[in-house]
């Protein structure tokens, strides 16, 4: 959610002059913030992360403390594009700081929602959540029904990542009204992609299908880049419904886009759904590089739960051609990070799917190890199912 209004290009030119012409330092600053937000926007990060620097200096030189607020919180939005989520996280609390000390409540409200949103992903989902909840107060509060809208949509989100797609489902449709009344398409489209899901999530595919294209025909006719999130859902029903041709091209389309923007999250997922088509495609060679890509670029950014999911991926596709070596290593791979950051049921996956590995390579008792481990955990998380197949291992071992 952006303070920082987007200019038109036919506007750059003016805001430009404005920089190396203007005497005005407060005209200087502001124009540098206008220039950074656009050049985000168009991925041209570095150009952009100097802008939001020189508006930093500026507003501080002249002690504008809205200014600044605003230049923190560029900086920490273009961060968290770039995947450098420290130094995100401490550029929005500036701009946070600053804005509690002015008391100003629609500019908290922004910040609460980009420190949601840097939250979310970084798998923080209680706090996002919080976060949320509380930018949301503030605009009802103030009345700004839109931005009310877009929480609903950040809330949604949030219910989807726990698997919560009835409590998601209400949240999509509550800020889908508001949209509609309001006639905000940008809104309209953002909820029909969440709805997507929601349907994707429940295998209401079709209903799935039909919402996304709607949401598609919306922000092809607005030149929007965030049909990439469109595109990426879609691609995910057609791989539900066998039309993996289909499912990879909107892959493809969406990582195109990601990677012109230089979002590295959005990026790595995009190039994670495409290889997941490729290996349904029977291109194992592949879609194991995009697996790596998609790993080595999580793993940069630091998202360890990603870099997991990654790796586990990883080590399913050389299982698929017999490599068991390389499995072997992209298995121990994701489970350190699993434990790392404390995903104790996809620990248990991974050390069963690594049994697996060590039983073909004629190694039994390091399967054994890895079965009973996995065992020991599906009881302590009381997955019932989890628990029989395991001791079913076993039992076909001869070694329970």
């Amino acid at each position: 959610m952006e303070i920082i209004p987007l200019i038109p290009e036919r506007d750059v030119a003016i805001q430009r002059a404005r920089v190396a012409q203007n005497r005005d330092i407060r005209t200087q600053a502001k124009a540098c913030l206008l220039l950074g937000r656009y050049y985000k926007e168009q991925g041209e990060l570095d150009k952009a992360e100097g802008l939001y620097r020189r508006a930093l200096a500026k507003a501080r030189q002249w002690q504008d403390r809205e200014m600044e607020a605003d230049a923190c919180s560029g900086l920490g939005l273009m961060y968290q594009v770039k995947g450098r989520m420290d130094e995100a996280v401490d550029y929005l609390n500036k701009a946070f700081e600053i804005n509690s000390e002015r008391r100003d409540a629609e500019r908290l409200a922004v910040n609460y929602s980009n420190r949601g949103f840097v939250a979310h992903l970084q798998g923080k989902i209680a706090e996002a959540r919080d976060l949320h909840t509380r930018a949301q107060q503030l605009h009802e509060a103030s009345g700004n029904r839109a931005y009310w809208a877009e929480e609903c949509g950040n809330l949604g989100l949030l219910a989807l990542q726990q698997n919560k797609l009835e409590e998601a489902e209400a949240y999509f449709q509550r800020g889908l009204n508001v949209c509609e009344e309001l006639d905000d398409l940008p809104g309209i489209s953002g909820h029909y992609q969440g709805l997507g899901m929601v349907y994707l999530g429940q295998q209401r595919l079709a209903e799935a299908e039909d919402i996304l294209k709607k949401g598609i025909e919306i922000e092809e006719r607005l030149q929007r880049d965030t049909v990439a999130h469109h595109y990426g859902v879609l691609g995910g029903v057609y791989s539900q419904t066998g039309r993996f041709d289909e499912a990879e091209e909107m892959y493809r389309r969406t990582l195109a886009i990601q990677r012109k923007l230089g979002h590295k999250q959005f990026e790595a997922r995009a190039l994670g759904g495409l290889g997941q088509v490729l290996l349904e495609k029977g291109d194992t060679r592949e879609a194991a590089e995009l697996f790596q890509q998609s790993r080595v670029l999580f793993d940069a950014i630091g998202d360890d739960k990603g870099g997991a999911v990654q790796a586990a991926i990883l080590g399913n596709a050389y299982v698929k051609v017999e490599n068991f070596h390389e499995a072997e290593e992209a298995y121990r791979q994701a489970v350190q990070r699993f434990e790392k950051v404390s995903d104790l049921k996809a620990v248990a996956d991974v050390r069963v799917s690594l049994g697996g590995v060590y039983a073909s390579n004629q190694a039994p008792y390091d399967a054994l190890l890895q079965w009973r481990q996995a065992l020991e955990l599906y009881r302590e998380l009381q997955i019932d199912d989890k628990v029989e197949f395991v001791e079913e291992l076993l039992r076909t071992s001869g070694r329970m």
